[in-house]
């Protein structure tokens, strides 16, 4: 990936279609220690600092996939990137987005393994997964979601229409249910 497609990337998933953050990015190398990033957003540029903790940790996941997608580009390496807790500060819309991001990343070579608490990111691979016909042949499936208890751990494996075949543990994806249950 030559810097410019870096640049294209950063900039894709950091606009309104994805991230919401902004529309440009400028990092300005202070005194020669450290950096200030700043970012545009309708004419107006603003410190990433003040945008908040989810547009913060998003921008940082953005630009250090971009910076591994451009050196294993260069490099001609796969390397494998262990992600945890992506969804942290991030609105439940954006921790659905997450699962697009990491799809577009698995497509151009590199490897992630998704540590995740969030029903929407798992969700949504759910549905890329239909949509895109992951699990029709002669179609290779990019998601594999391992389930963890206190006890055990067992591989959800998905249908063709996105559901999972195997039932995930209690407090997961049955624990809206329940509240919404209580409230009635």
């Amino acid at each position: 990936m030559p810097a410019s497609e870096a640049f294209l990337f950063v900039k894709k998933w950091m606009g309104s279609e994805y991230f919401e953050i902004g529309e440009k990015i400028n990092i300005e190398l202070c005194a020669g220690e450290a950096y200030q990033v700043k970012i545009e957003l309708g004419g107006n540029e603003l410190p990433l600092a003040d945008k908040g903790m989810g547009s913060i940790q998003a921008m940082l996941l953005i630009l250090r996939l971009a910076c591994i997608i451009h050196k294993s580009k260069i490099n001609s390496i796969k390397p494998i990137v262990l992600i945890e807790e992506p969804e942290l500060n991030l609105h439940p819309a954006l921790q659905s987005k997450l699962a697009d991001l990491f799809l577009e990343v698995k497509q151009s070579g590199i490897k992630l393994i998704v540590e995740t608490h969030s029903e929407y990111l798992i969700r949504q691979t759910q549905l890329l997964v239909k949509d895109n016909y992951f699990e029709i042949k002669p179609n290779d499936n990019p998601f594999c979601v391992l389930y963890f208890d206190m006890q055990e751990q067992w591989k959800m494996n998905y249908r063709e229409d996105g559901k999972f075949i195997e039932e995930f543990g209690t407090g997961f994806f049955d624990e809206t249910r329940k509240i919404v249950k209580k409230m009635m």
